[in-house]
Formats: structure tokens, sequence, C-alpha cells
């Protein structure tokens, strides 16, 4: 009692009560019987029973599912495709500008050099969406808002 399985098993003989909280999240214990499956990172609550050991190490169940979390999915949405096109957009153009309003500064206003890149380095932070996260966000809200006092689907809830 108390102890943890240590690999993925099948019960052959006897009776267990097993708490599988840690993998399922599920609270309650449960019964284990001859041909039931016990999974690695259970805990033994009452009860004595033989086992074969079917999987150790990174064929447990445990362990392909810290893989399968550890995966990283990229986020594949509308609006972040639309985000990085116009960032990509404003990329290309902010070099050559930049470039050129550093020429006009230092050239034609004869500007010092220092003079020149902090005036080119504040006409391109203007350039720069960087308040495109805070609008989307904004209206992001607003359409939960608006959503949230439609009348649910197929619940006959209305939120108000």
């Amino acid at each position: 009692m108390g102890k943890q399985v240590c690999a993925d098993s099948v019960v052959v003989h006897g009776e267990i009560e097993v708490n599988e909280s840690l993998l399922t999240g599920e609270a309650d214990s449960i019964l284990k019987v001859p041909g039931d499956t016990l999974l690695s990172g259970s805990f033994i609550v009452s009860g004595k029973c033989h086992a074969r050991v079917d999987h150790v190490g990174a064929d447990n169940f445990v362990s392909k599912l810290a893989q399968g979390a550890k995966k990283h999915r990229k986020a594949n949405s509308e609006l972040l495709r639309s985000m990085r096109k116009v960032t990509r957009f404003t990329g290309f153009f902010i070099i050559p500008i930049g470039i050129l309003l550093f020429l006009e500064a230092y050239f034609l206003c004869s500007d010092g050099v220092m003079s020149s890149v902090v005036s080119t380095s504040a006409a391109l932070l203007g350039m720069l969406p960087k308040g495109l996260v805070l609008i989307i966000t904004i209206s992001l809200a607003a359409g939960m808002i608006k959503l949230s006092k439609k009348e649910s689907i197929g619940t006959g809830i209305a939120l108000h």
C-alpha cells in the first residue's frame, strides 16, 4: 500500500485498488482485477496482486504522455498570419527608408552623426507596428463581449 507502480503492467492474479489521479486527474480509486492494466505512476491504495510487466522506460504510458506534452505545435491562425504579413511588409521598407532618412539628416540638413542617428531612430520607431498587438487584443475582447451578450446556441441561456 502507498507504493507507486513503476512500469506498465497487466494484473495476472489478485485484486488491487489504485489511484491514477496523477495520470487521469480522476481522484477516485479504481479496482483492478486480472486482465486489467496498471499504468506506471499510479499509486497502490489497497490489495495485493501479481502483475506482468509489459512496458518499461520510454514505452511506458507516462513517458509517452510526457513526450506528447513536450511537443510544440505551431499556432496557425488567420490572425497570426496577418500579423506576420504586416511585420514582414514593414520590415522590407524600414531599412531602405532608414538609410534614406539618415542620409537626408546627415547630408541635406547638415546634422552631426549623433543627431542624424537619433532623428532617424525616432522616425523608424514610429513606423513599427508595436500598437498592433494592443489593437488586436482590444478588438478580440470587444468581440468576446458581443458574443457573450448574444443568446448561447443550443442552451437557451443568455448572458446580460
